[in-house]
């Protein structure tokens, strides 16, 4: 009995909230990949910082000038990255240098690089799974109590 109340109440508060109507909502959404990411010829910059601009703007989230730059900044690494990407897939993961030497494609080690200061950039403006999570609605917090088990 105790469990089934434990569950009710934390349904309850999520229900209150009205975070099961968005969690519904969220549920249904499908999962899209970016159309870059299977064409790297479709990128654009600009596009790509819209889309992050108004990402942050759904979210109330204010963009004072010092993160225009940072959001810039992170459209410049993923023009970078997907350069590379576009290599990459045009020649492969590996090329002939000299000598009839093959090896690895060096646009491998410039798009990791790239890619690794796009998540810094994303961290840093809050884009990432792992900062969304910190910032907790009521129904995370139900989940969280009902993930407890029951009182001991």
């Amino acid at each position: 009995m105790t469990v089934k109340n434990f569950t009710r109440t934390a349904l309850e508060i999520a229900a209150e909230s009205g975070d099961l109507q968005t969690m519904a909502e969220d549920m249904d959404r499908e999962f899209t990949i970016a159309k870059w990411l299977e064409d790297p010829y479709t990128w654009d910059l600009k596009t790509f910082i819209d889309e992050i601009s108004g990402s942050l703007d759904e979210n109330n989230h204010i963009t004072p000038v010092h993160e225009e730059h940072l959001i810039a900044t992170l459209g410049v690494q993923m023009e970078i990255y997907v350069a590379c990407w576009k290599h990459i897939k045009e020649n492969g993961l590996t090329q002939g240098f000299r000598n009839n030497v093959i090896g690895k494609n060096p646009h491998i080690a410039i798009g990791d690089k790239a890619l690794s200061k796009v998540m810094l950039l994303m961290k840093e403006l809050g884009l990432t799974e792992k900062l969304k999570v910190i910032k907790k609605t009521p129904m995370d917090l139900a989940i969280e109590e009902l993930m407890k088990g029951p009182p001991k």
